[in-house]
């Protein structure tokens, strides 16, 4: 992550300004979280802001259902993007679910392969598989709302 010394006043300029638009729980997705956008319909910035405040919903949302996040050790993780040089090192590789609260055994939303996670990409990976398993929640209700 680049910190605004090392960033362009144009960056430092469109951080200044998102931290001005955003919640604090807003801008830590804008600083540590990717981000899409449509090259159609918005700008990078305008997209990066969307996702921001996406998976701060996403969290807060996630919090309230009373998603339980459980890391474990990925006991047969593909490190094949690595360099050789690389996979030589000790890695931390693991695997993160939502504990489905009806059968333990069952996950929501699962992601293994996630490599030397530091404690910001945990919670955006946490608000990432929350937001996935809030979509699959939705689509659920809604189905049984057509019938």
């Amino acid at each position: 992550m680049a910190t605004l010394k090392n960033t362009s006043k144009a960056g430092r300029s469109k951080e200044a300004k998102a931290r001005r638009q955003l919640t604090p729980t807003q801008f830590f997705f804008y600083q540590n979280a990717g981000y899409s956008y449509d090259t159609k319909t918005e700008t990078s910035e305008q997209g990066r802001l969307r996702c921001a405040k996406e998976l701060a919903e996403a969290e807060t949302v996630g919090q309230r259902l009373g998603y339980v996040f459980e890391w474990e050790f990925d006991e047969n993780p593909d490190l094949s993007w690595m360099s050789d040089e690389e996979r030589e090192q000790d890695h931390e590789v693991l695997c993160c679910r939502i504990v489905d609260p009806e059968n333990q055994n069952h996950s929501l939303a699962s992601l293994c392969g996630i490599t030397d996670p530091n404690r910001n990409y945990r919670r955006v990976t946490e608000a990432e598989l929350a937001s996935e398993a809030i979509a699959t929640l939705d689509h659920e209700i809604e189905t049984l709302d057509a019938h």
